[in-house]
């Protein structure tokens, strides 16, 4: 039974303040990670009227693009603007998890997800910077708790599915929740045919407009989407896709990123398992408003949204943050309906949210590094560098480099072939098929070279090697340390002039590994000739 007090906006819109303040600190300090280029240049890109898949490579459901197009230069920093956006967005989807909190469980189950998604870190620096998740996961969130709403309309009935059809435009492994809700409403509409026809075609409507420029470029979507993905490991060399038990292995070493929050969750299916053999059954017909079944149902869509990720093979923590998403408001319920239960007051409520809200604090304490560097790691230090390079490059520069951020940071243009980094780059494809699919091979880059002259390219030290493509590097017999930094280039690299060696902050930085990433800085010679 829900303890909720007539009027929670205060409440709720404190809390929205308080994740929004949170998140803009990680957006304004969080090290910067490659995604974020690729989208922000995306964004940019059908601003100025162009489609993915048919006029540049896109290897993401096609709404990210346009989700960043607003994007703005937010105080002369264009990774900035798209972080702005991404915490607006946040705070939308905070409001959602917040507010169906409280409607199913009071107040206190407000608070305790709100610490629970601040004790989660990962989840703050990916919601705060310009990725996909940033975008979609508060969709899938608004999506879920809008089926906590009294549905009289078909607009009311619609709201669930439709919410959950553009989280999955924007990222489509959203879409294993769109179809099992989808079939929750058609199967809650059995009864009356035309409210249940109704809400289908507000759907598709919706779903042919997102799937538009899909329908441009049909054969190229499928290649960039799909092959991108599932052919990683044959073009890069170095990601290997993992066994399942090996995979769930790595997932587990990403188990402390959410310490706070994956205990409760176990203390909630403890007290689960515990009702369920007393005789509890869940509420089916209206699952998020009963404070014992919402918390199962907000799990399994949750692990639903994270299970097609065991598809790719590889264990990256973003995949992992829509699950963490729903199991915030989850155990926010599941904690404040038990103490309900028990009868546990005020006394034994603050002591819980300030155990929480010390476990937070020590923890980005702790951790901070990881997710806001210092020095040269730092995302400051990072936009010193990118206007360096700017004002180094020229007005109008290009930028040849699998570094997009640094290329959209620096406000040169992104070299065309590389708008999704190396993972729209096929080094063997033939060209004909590069052509045909919208990507670039080794024999596309250097023909634009040649043609556009990018006043500036940018390479780490695996670059080289990724460029060049495993198939000549095997047919030459080299290890990728010793491929020379513009070896792809062939006769054309002695157009380029080595300028600098500077270094940006890594995109994560756990025990062990480096805290920033060294480039080399390459500037054209307009002087130079080929023979």
């Amino acid at each position: 039974m829900s303890t909720r007090p007539d009027n929670g906006a205060p409440l709720l819109g404190a809390l929205v303040l308080t994740h929004a303040l949170v998140a803009l600190v990680f957006a304004t300090q969080g090290r910067p990670n490659i995604d974020e280029g690729m989208f922000v240049w995306a964004g940019r890109l059908v601003a100025e009227g162009r489609l993915p898949y048919r006029d540049f490579p896109f290897a993401q459901a096609p709404m990210l693009a346009y989700a960043y197009a607003p994007a703005p230069v937010w105080l002369g920093s264009a990774l900035l603007g798209g972080r702005v956006l991404a915490v607006a967005a946040g705070a939308f989807g905070a409001a959602g998890a917040l507010w169906l909190a409280r409607r199913v469980a009071g107040d206190f189950a407000a608070i305790v997800t709100l610490l629970a998604g601040l004790a989660t870190l990962p989840a703050l620096w990916v919601g705060a910077t310009a990725r996909a998740q940033s975008i979609a996961t508060p969709l899938l969130v608004l999506g879920v708790a809008s089926l906590a709403l009294r549905r009289d309309t078909v607009w009311r009935w619609s709201a669930a599915p439709s919410l959950l059809l553009w989280a999955s435009s924007v990222r489509l492994t959203n879409a294993g929740v769109f179809a099992v809700v989808s079939l929750w409403v058609a199967w809650r509409l059995r009864r009356t045919p035309a409210r249940r026809a109704a809400v289908a075609a507000i759907v598709a409507a919706q779903g042919l407009a997102a799937a538009l420029p899909v329908l441009r470029a049909p054969e190229a979507a499928w290649f960039q989407i799909v092959a991108a993905q599932l052919s990683r490991d044959a073009r890069f060399g170095y990601v290997a896709p993992l066994s399942l038990a090996r995979l769930l292995r790595a997932y587990l070493d990403l188990v402390p990123d959410a310490a706070a929050l994956l205990l409760l969750a176990l203390i909630a299916t403890a007290l689960a398992i515990s009702r369920a053999r007393r005789g509890w059954r869940p509420e089916l017909s209206a699952p998020l408003r009963d404070p014992d079944t919402a918390p199962l149902a907000l799990a399994a869509l949750g692990a639903i949204a994270f299970a097609p990720h065991l598809a790719l093979g590889n264990a990256f923590l973003e995949y992992l943050i829509p699950l963490w998403a729903l199991l915030a408001p989850a155990v926010g319920i599941a904690l404040a309906a038990e103490f309900s239960r028990r009868a546990l007051g005020r006394g034994a409520r603050a002591a819980a949210a300030l155990a929480l809200l010390a476990f937070a604090g020590a923890n980005f304490a702790v951790h901070r590094d990881v997710w806001i560097g210092t020095g040269d790691a730092s995302f400051a230090s990072f936009r010193r560098v990118s206007a360096e390079l700017g004002r180094l490059g020229g007005p109008d520069c290009t930028m040849l480099t699998p570094e997009t951020e640094l290329a959209v940071e620096s406000g040169c243009r992104v070299f065309p072939g590389l708008e999704y980094s190396f993972f729209s780059y096929f080094a063997d494809l033939p060209a004909e098929q590069a052509r045909r699919y919208g990507v670039a091979n080794l024999e596309i880059l250097r023909e634009r070279v040649a043609q556009l002259e990018p006043e500036l390219i940018v390479l780490a030290p695996a670059h080289a090697h990724l460029l060049l493509g495993p198939g000549r590097l095997a047919a030459k017999g080299h290890l990728p340390g010793s491929v020379a930094p513009l070896e792809f280039l062939g006769p054309l690299a002695r157009r380029y002039e080595l300028h600098g060696e500077p270094v940006i902050p890594s995109g994560i930085r756990r025990s062990g590994e480096r805290d920033v990433a060294p480039l080399r800085v390459y500037t054209l010679d307009t002087t130079a000739s080929l023979h």
